[in-house]
């Protein structure tokens, strides 16, 4: 059986689309690998990995050629798996970052959630701003 979470699309011109997350922790292929579909309208996407945060990423590249981003942790700019949250749960979790600022638990998240707080972001956006908060650690 799959779980199922609602997540919503943002497109360019600001258009919000309703969409829904289909996870499965195992593979008939392969137990280790996990499986996300995203379904939208007619439209479904699937993607299979190590972690629900790669397959994540697989459907936000997909996503980013039509001018779609999603608007869930997952996906915002400041948000990043660290650590050991890729092997917990399978990569449902990750860290929201602040410069300077070591991870903390208490600001652990779902990829698969979203707040006021998410701020939207291309994976190379996301990327950028990991790499850069590495960087601010080392700074003091």
């Amino acid at each position: 059986m799959d779980d199922r979470r609602p997540v919503e699309l943002v497109a360019r011109d600001g258009e919000r689309i309703q969409a829904e997350f289909h996870l499965w922790e195992a593979t008939h292929e392969d137990p280790e690998e996990v499986r996300l579909d995203l379904v939208f309208g007619q439209r479904q996407i699937r993607s299979i990995g190590r972690t629900f945060y790669g397959a994540m990423v697989a459907i936000r590249q997909e996503l980013e050629r039509d001018g779609l981003r999603l608007n869930c942790f997952g996906a915002s700019k400041t948000v990043y798996p660290v650590g050991e949250s890729l092997k917990r749960n399978y990569g449902r979790t990750a860290y929201k970052l602040s410069f300077r600022q070591p991870p903390r638990v208490a600001n652990r998240v779902s990829i698969f959630e979203t707040d006021r707080t998410v701020q939207p972001a291309s994976v190379e956006e996301q990327k950028a701003f990991y790499e850069e908060w590495e960087k601010s650690l080392r700074q003091f």
